[in-house]
């Protein structure tokens, strides 16, 4: 995980993605090192402008946030959900894999066309 003081300096709006920068206040040793391993990958960025307090920093910095008394997380248990439905119940020739990436995008597009549509209404309603 990356963590660091941060001013965002500027947004760039592309067809198919934004393109956000940072400027990093102070960089350590190590730090540069687990920004050049995550190079490239995936994940989510948290930006809070204003003076992040203790808890919302524990809370960013808490892997069991969300997992369960038997230890598993909200993604855990909707792959485990997916591959019970693949094997029972799918007939589209595809593996597992394939199926999973599949069905895991369709919620991401599900989600992303909701969020638009709210960002949308919201600049209409400006």
């Amino acid at each position: 995980m990356l963590l660091f003081k941060a001013k965002f300096i500027k947004v760039e709006v592309l067809k198919t993605k934004i393109n956000a920068t940072f400027a990093i206040h102070e960089l350590t040793e190590d730090d540069d090192l687990r920004m050049t391993q995550c190079l490239d990958t995936e994940g989510y960025l948290v930006f809070n402008g204003d003076v992040v307090k203790r808890e919302v920093l524990e809370a960013v910095k808490d892997r069991t946030i969300g997992i369960d008394d038997k230890g598993f997380s909200p993604s855990q248990k909707l792959r485990a959900s997916l591959f019970q439905f693949w094997v029972n119940d799918y007939e589209g020739g595809k593996t597992f894999e394939e199926f999973y990436t599949l069905m895991m995008n369709r919620i991401l597009d599900d989600t992303n066309k909701k969020l638009d549509e709210k960002r949308n209404l919201q600049r209409e309603s400006d």
